[in-house]
């Protein structure tokens, strides 16, 4: 039986075309300030979420029609993942996001409503990891939100203006997007990892005041495939968003358990110091790094010999079955050439919350990165995403400026 996977392209989005913002790349996102600038250019809402400033802004590369982006403004703060969060302000982030959703619901528009993020903050290597995938602003912690239409029927399409909206027989996927999207031979295995890893620190943290939080804490609900990890969830997405600890019983443990696995991962495997490249990527907050700095950031790491990567897995309780799904990309790039088949230095994930607005689940998704390439919170719903390297038409941008006034003016109020 063939399978199909649905494929969607889009042009670029700027909200304000006569002064457009660019958009950032992992390299770039290392000047905190001019960062925190470009993202003022499509800046739509600006509020507190505790004491530290958050901005909800309206993606140059949108995946869809409403597509808002919620992240913390300030220009001299590195905010790599949820865990640089106080647990109150990413709760009033997450509520802000429940009310955008709730907007978007109620457009009529859109079928599906998506929040995610994406994670890979040890990834650096010129002209490799930071040619893009899974992160592009790795410095700043950020949530995307968007609706979207429900899809054709297969063999059927939806175009609008220069939107392309499509299924497609697997036998076109390049041999990157079958790996990533079909079958691989660690979305299983890293999958049921996570999972485990993420009950564990559900449970040990507290789940007082969420409901999301103690069905997330049951080993029950999650599953794994190619994309990795999996809950389902009795539940619209409207509902899970709504949860009013969300962030800190759910979002925060959960994202803090996928990376310490994937830290000792690393280190099983190679002599990367974690901890060592996280001290040199705070020091951004001083402003730019230097040049050793970024050397060091950059630096090939050294695969361990065998033995001494299954003594560390054993040490840090991990399965010895890892060794031949992780070491031949993590060799190639440490030691060949073939970018195609090179693992992503220090790893990363994608967290996404999807369902449809007329039904009664939700789909909770870790999605671990392995390799280099193309990744995130849309290909963790098996969805390709591509670009239109030029903006949609002038009435199309008109429009999608207006709805994204009304979300702002529906947030604040």
């Amino acid at each position: 039986m063939t399978t199909y996977v649905y494929r969607t392209r889009c042009p670029l989005t700027p909200l304000r075309p006569q002064f457009p913002g660019a958009r950032i790349t992992p390299a770039g996102s290392l000047d905190l300030e001019g960062t925190t600038d470009l993202m003022r250019k499509e800046l739509i809402l600006e509020f507190l979420s505790g004491s530290h400033k958050t901005g909800i802004v309206s993606p140059i590369a949108s995946y869809g029609a409403l597509h808002a982006m919620f992240v913390n403004l300030e220009p001299h703060r590195y905010v790599p993942d949820a865990g640089y969060l106080h647990p109150q302000e990413g709760n009033e982030m997450f509520r802000a996001i429940h009310r955008a959703a709730g907007f978007m619901s109620a457009r009529g528009a859109a079928d599906r409503i998506s929040a995610g993020f994406n994670w890979s903050e040890l990834s650096w290597g010129a002209g490799l990891e930071e040619q893009g995938g899974f992160c592009s602003l790795p410095s700043k912690f950020h949530v995307h939100l968007w609706a979207s239409s429900a899809p054709p029927e297969i063999g059927k399409c939806h175009v609008y203006n220069d939107s392309k909206s499509e299924w497609v027989p697997e036998t076109e996927l390049t041999p990157e997007q079958h790996r990533l999207l079909i079958e691989n031979d660690y979305g299983v295995p890293l999958g049921r990892l996570l999972a485990e890893r993420a009950c564990d620190e559900i449970v040990n943290s507290s789940m007082a005041g969420s409901d999301v939080a103690r069905r997330l804490a049951d080993p029950g609900v999650w599953s794994s495939d190619a994309r990795g990890a999996m809950a389902a969830l009795p539940c619209p997405p409207l509902a899970v968003l709504a949860d009013p600890l969300l962030f800190s019983r759910v979002i925060q443990p959960v994202s803090r358990a996928a990376i310490r696995l994937l830290d000792s991962l690393t280190e099983s495997f190679t002599d990367m110091n974690c901890r060592a490249m996280r001290q040199v990527l705070k020091k951004t907050e001083r402003g730019p790094l230097s040049s050793a700095d970024l050397a060091a950031l950059r630096a090939v790491p050294r695969v361990r010999g065998e033995d001494q990567i299954a003594a560390e897995l054993t040490a840090r309780e991990l399965p010895l079955s890892l060794i031949p799904v992780l070491l031949p990309p993590i060799r190639e790039r440490c030691e060949g050439t073939d970018t195609r088949r090179m693992w992503r230095r220090g790893f990363g994930f994608a967290l996404v919350i999807t369902g449809a607005l007329d039904g009664n689940a939700t789909e909770f998704r870790l999605m671990p990165g392995v390799y280099l390439g193309s990744g995130g919170v849309v290909e963790a719903q098996q969805i390709i995403l591509s670009r239109v390297p030029m903006p949609a038409p002038a009435a199309e941008l008109q429009r999608r400026a207006r709805l994204m006034a009304a979300l702002a003016d529906c947030v604040a109020a």
